[in-house]
């Protein structure tokens, strides 16, 4: 009986006993963002450390990379010893992937803009994945050496401009072909900020509510837009305002989105960064009547490839939107006076209502015939003729709708 071989990463080599050609593996495809630019599909991690771009996520010091493997060409012949195709079940036809990475610092930037660097992706693997996982984080790569001398482990850095390439390894050991070259940008770190020398992207000022504007607590499921005002910080390109219904500790100290936060409007930095005017802006409010409101704002600048560099967000914003109902339906309806003839004066308790109560109806069996402005629980219902029936209910309106009616009070007008 043979010897059985092993393949590097401890598993047995599969071995082909027929005469069918191996079916190739698929070329690894990455992940694209989505056309705003929030978010990559599918998403992956709970946090996300980074912002995103195609292919993944990338932060100061780390790079999240997601792909997908589409199917290969499967073996037409359906035969009993047929390969098939090792691209119809990843899992069990891939057992992990050489990633390869090269990388340049990125020049300073400056009038006239430096040529954009294009690193080289070297052809000796930087990195093995030894699982089928499609999905890695990325916080350093080996970079390769001459001999004698060894590989050289070398964290991603921020300013780094880095081109990277999967390849899948077999169960048997081939390897499939490299796919596209994905370009990132890391973005820039924070300098240290020395007396007297501004940041060229620092936080901006704390995020506020505009003066004269009031908070948004709206009165209504839709609650609108908010505007809001911040401090301008030199360096910055523009603005991002950011909000989450999902607030959690620690949201507003990070530099990348987290799992949730919706990007809710842009400003364009001032012609003048004056610290006595602040940037003014008013955003759309796409959160609902009840919600835990957290909104948060950073700064952004334009980077030569890649995407942008983003400061830290300055401290968050909370608050919480009013819940919402229909009013409830008003009470003891009751004559404020004997019925004339003619006329039926009446009173009612009012119904409670978040928001106010904007009016009442009067039905005259069910048919409307007028409406009282709130707060006003009065009022003497006209147009009976002498010795006529009634039977009037009240009901309360908001803007998030009109209430059930009140129970009914039913009488006779005066004779004639």
């Amino acid at each position: 009986m043979p010897t059985p071989t092993y393949a590097t990463l401890g598993e047995r080599v599969v071995r082909d006993d027929t005469d069918v050609d191996p079916v190739p593996i698929p070329t690894p495809t990455w992940y694209a963002a989505s056309a705003d630019g929030a978010v990559v599909e599918p998403p992956r991690r709970s946090v996300r450390k980074g912002d995103p771009l195609p292919g993944g996520y990338a932060a100061e010091r780390e790079i999240q990379l997601f792909w997908h493997m589409p199917p290969g060409t499967v073996d037409g012949s359906m035969a009993p010893d047929a390969l098939g195709s090792k691209g119809v079940d990843v899992v069990q036809s891939v057992r992990g992937y050489h990633v390869f990475v090269g990388s340049l610092p990125m020049p300073a930037p400056g009038p006239p803009p430096p040529p954009v660097p294009v690193p080289v992706v070297p052809s000796i693997p930087s990195l093995t994945l030894t699982t089928p996982d499609m999905e890695t984080v990325i916080g350093g790569y080996w970079v390769p050496a001459q001999a004698p001398a060894l590989p050289t482990w070398t964290p991603i850095r921020p300013s780094m401009a880095y081109a990277i390439q999967l390849q899948a390894i077999g169960l048997d050991g081939t390897l499939g072909p490299r796919s596209a070259v994905l370009q990132i940008q890391t973005p820039s770190a924070l300098p240290r900020v020395v007396y007297g020398q501004a940041a060229p992207l620092s936080t901006p000022g704390t995020l506020g509510f505009q003066r004269g504007s009031a908070a948004p607590n709206p009165a209504s499921g839709n609650p609108g837009t908010w505007d809001v005002e911040f401090n301008a910080t030199q360096g910055a390109a523009s603005y991002q305002i950011v909000g989450t219904n999902n607030p959690r500790p620690g949201m507003s100290s990070t530099i990348g989105l987290m799992e949730g936060d919706v990007l809710l409007g842009t400003a364009p930095q001032p012609a003048v960064v004056d610290s006595q005017a602040p940037v003014k802006v008013s955003v759309a409010n796409p959160f609902q009547a009840g919600d835990r409101v957290e909104l948060k704002v950073r700064a952004v600048r334009p980077e030569q490839i890649g995407g942008d560099s983003y400061s830290a967000f300055a401290g968050s914003l909370m608050t919480v939107l009013l819940r919402t109902s229909k009013p409830s339906q008003p009470t003891s309806l009751r004559l404020s006076a004997p019925a004339s003839t003619t006329s039926v004066p009446v009173t009612w308790n009012a119904g409670t209502a978040t928001p106010p109560i904007a009016e009442y109806r009067l039905y005259e069996s069910g048919v409307f015939r007028m409406r009282v402005a709130a707060p006003t629980t009065s009022a003497t219902v006209t147009g009976y003729t002498a010795g006529q029936t009634y039977k009037l209910t009240v009901t309360a309106v908001n803007t998030e709708g009109e209430s059930s009616p009140s129970s009914t009070l039913e009488g006779t007008t005066a004779p004639a």
